[in-house]
């Protein structure tokens, strides 16, 4: 099985925070999430691979010691193309395990894929609780329906090689893949980093540093977040906020506000 995470997206929902770093390079509570993703796919991918676009960068960064192959992608592509360029680079025709770059499913993943593996559809859905702003769907029969029903896809599938053959070279994994196709699922939990606000809410209270941040001893900082590439100095206060990149200097309060290189934005 390959483990293949989409990450080319450019994080439109998540600016200011994405001007600086892709939505699969944020991290949660210190942690890139597309590193959290590849760790969890460890355990059950031989291989790993990934598109990338937006600030490919700040990715190649993340996941910096482990073994991953690129799809870099000049053009997007959309997620059925980035995928079809995926399998043609890699030549890879066995079942893949397809992960969203911005999404962490929570629990284990073995319960997706061993139903899959005694379904007898090419395509496994997990899927979440509806919640705004997700396309609500639902499985009937064995067929999805999109528009209703009291579920989303909350970003990880498996695909098997027969499906995989009929992938499209253009346009959306479910509303023009998925949907051709029966299908199973299974329920599932995930956190999804939709904007700001619930990026910032999801850590929950604490401060929350990813390795690289600086903060002075003389600084005030409560329930926040700071990245790799931000710096807090002395005598500065940083409330309720997401420090991304660049240096708070002395004297500056931020509260409730996002900093990147030395400009302050509402926290919604």
């Amino acid at each position: 099985m390959w483990g293949v995470v989409l990450a080319a997206g450019r994080g439109e929902r998540m600016l200011p925070i994405s001007s600086a770093r892709p939505k699969p390079s944020l991290p949660f509570k210190g942690t890139p999430i597309i590193r959290r993703i590849a760790e969890s796919l460890l355990p059950h991918a031989s291989k790993l691979v990934a598109n990338l676009h937006h600030l490919p960068q700040e990715i190649l960064r993340d996941l910096q010691g482990l073994d991953f192959g690129f799809s870099l992608e000049g053009t997007l592509l959309g997620t059925c193309g980035g995928l079809r360029r995926i399998l043609n680079l890699f030549n890879i025709q066995e079942e893949i395990l397809l992960h969203n770059g911005d999404t962490l499913l929570l629990g284990p993943y073995e319960k997706l894929i061993n139903h899959h593996r005694s379904s007898p559809y090419p395509i496994t859905l997990a899927l979440c609780p509806h919640k705004p702003p997700y396309t609500p769907l639902k499985i009937e029969g064995n067929r999805l329906k999109i528009g209703e029903g009291k579920n989303f896809y909350c970003g990880a599938m498996v695909i098997s090689p027969e499906a995989l053959e009929n992938l499209p070279p253009s346009g959306n994994l479910i509303l023009d893949f998925a949907a051709r196709f029966p299908v199973g699922a299974v329920e599932a939990e995930a956190l999804e980093f939709t904007n700001p606000s619930s990026y910032f809410k999801a850590h929950g209270e604490g401060v929350w540093t990813e390795p690289g941040a600086r903060i002075h001893p003389m600084a005030l900082v409560e329930n926040s977040i700071i990245m790799r590439d931000g710096r807090v100095e002395r005598g500065a206060a940083v409330v309720n906020s997401v420090v991304v990149r660049g240096t708070v200097p002395p004297g500056k309060v931020l509260k409730g506000g996002i900093f990147v290189d030395g400009k302050t934005y509402p926290l919604p």
